[in-house]
């Protein structure tokens, strides 16, 4: 009977697994598909009901995609430029953002509403480089800024308070900043921070929605993130 019975559940799991695939939807395209992120988490978002994320269409243009459980439709570019750019689509107040570098190879911020055509905001020095995320109510990521006293552009923090892009400024100016996107923690933002060009004396700075501040190492020794 304990034979028996081994023997019946084996035959259950088989026809139970049997039942179990993976469904493709088609692309509606020609083109490579899905673009997925360094951090897969950040390549796609959803907003009412509905799955976004980059495409890379036939044209080697990257578009948001809009995927209704269905089926995907792209969502029309605004120029010839190379679309979608940079930072993967994040959902904030119930829209996507994402970086957009138009047909001028300038970099904007993006915003999709489900409806109508794309909103582009001004980013200052074609600041947008890393993903975005959402902190104290307004979106923030890591971009590339020139500022008047610097001969280079180096990363800031930016802010988006759903009207307007503007500039954290880095709490130590002509340096090479951070990189890396900030994680929250009490209600605050901590990244680590260069001090200077050489990509050495790494302090720990945060962010508490105002301005930044760096806290002074435990030693005198050079402080490295990996």
């Amino acid at each position: 009977m304990r034979k028996i019975m081994i023997f019946l559940l084996f035959f259950l799991c088989i026809g139970f697994l049997s039942k179990a695939q993976i469904n493709l939807f088609d692309n509606p395209d020609t083109g490579n598909g899905m673009k997925v992120a360094t951090t897969a988490k950040n390549s796609y978002v959803t907003i009412n009901n509905k799955l976004y994320f980059s495409y890379k269409n036939a044209s080697m243009k990257s578009q948001l995609a809009e995927f209704d459980g269905t089926n995907i439709t792209l969502i029309s570019n605004l120029d010839a430029g190379s679309g979608v750019y940079d930072m993967q689509p994040v959902s904030f107040n119930n829209k996507v953002y994402f970086g957009y570098s138009n047909e001028s190879n300038v970099v904007q911020l993006g915003e999709y509403d489900g409806t109508n055509a794309i909103n582009l905001y001004t980013v200052p020095d074609n600041g947008v480089n890393t993903n975005g995320f959402v902190f104290n109510s307004k979106l923030y990521w890591v971009g590339y800024y020139n500022t008047p006293e610097d001969i280079y552009s180096y990363p800031h923090l930016m802010e988006f308070n759903g009207a307007s892009v503007q500039v954290i400024d880095n709490p130590v100016p002509g340096n090479v900043g951070t990189t890396q996107t900030p994680v929250e923690f009490n209600s605050k933002l901590y990244f680590p921070f260069r001090t200077s060009t050489q990509g050495v004396g790494q302090k720990l700075a945060v962010f508490d929605g105002a301005s930044t501040t760096l806290l002074t190492n435990p030693d005198v020794s050079q402080w490295e993130v990996e």
